[in-house]
């Protein structure tokens, strides 16, 4: 049975695509889709949905039973968003139908779990993070809020990630890894070591150097 609930999508950025396909397959109906960046100038439709207007015309105790999604894929501007927002009956995990969550794991809220992705026993997520498609986190994680685990991603058992991570497209972490919070891991990276200290992270002749 389809629900009348109101869906506000918040972004219309490249990611709010792979957002709203979860919604359509899921047959979330009475999508409203408002932006960050709206103009009246642009084409305002992203695939068939409009955007309507600007994320702060958003009258919150007018729509304090709607379910508010943040198609964002910065993490600063999506926690911002989350901030201001932040009641937990109103912004919901979206979860694919193609991805696999351990029933023995535990996550809060406004997580989005992309397609394919795969969540394993005893795996602890925070609240507002992107698993992205076909990312990998094992059994015994902890990863903390506001962060965006990108596309076949792959993190090891018994590792624990901060807040406000980044770890770029198709990288590794090894199991019973350490990375603080506030850290960019660049693309195609193997992290064996702890990371300690916040900042970006790239691998350079096979060895992990910051910027």
């Amino acid at each position: 049975m389809i629900s009348n609930k109101k869906n506000i999508l918040i972004g219309a950025g490249s990611h709010c695509r792979t957002v709203l396909e979860n919604l359509y397959l899921l047959k979330k109906s009475n999508i409203k889709l408002f932006d960050i960046n709206y103009s009246k100038k642009k084409n305002n439709l992203v695939l068939k949905s409009k955007v309507l207007d600007d994320y702060k015309k958003i009258d919150l105790n007018k729509h304090s039973k709607s379910d508010f999604f943040l198609a964002i894929g910065d993490n600063a501007k999506r926690k911002k968003i989350f901030n201001i927002i932040n009641k937990k009956n109103n912004l919901p995990n979206l979860v694919s139908p193609h991805s696999h969550i351990s029933s023995f794991s535990k996550f809060g809220y406004a997580n989005f779990f992309n397609h394919y992705s795969y969540i394993g026993p005893n795996v602890n997520i925070g609240n507002n993070n992107i698993i992205n498609t076909y990312s990998l986190i094992e059994h015994d994680v902890s990863l903390g809020s506001h962060s965006h685990i990108c596309p076949s991603v792959k993190i090891g058992g018994s590792s624990s990630l901060g807040d406000n991570v980044f770890v770029g497209i198709g990288s590794v972490i090894i199991d019973k890894i350490n990375i603080c919070s506030n850290v960019v891991i660049g693309a195609g990276s193997i992290i064996k070591k702890d990371i300690k200290k916040p900042g970006k992270y790239v691998e350079i002749k096979g060895k992990i150097e910051k910027l």
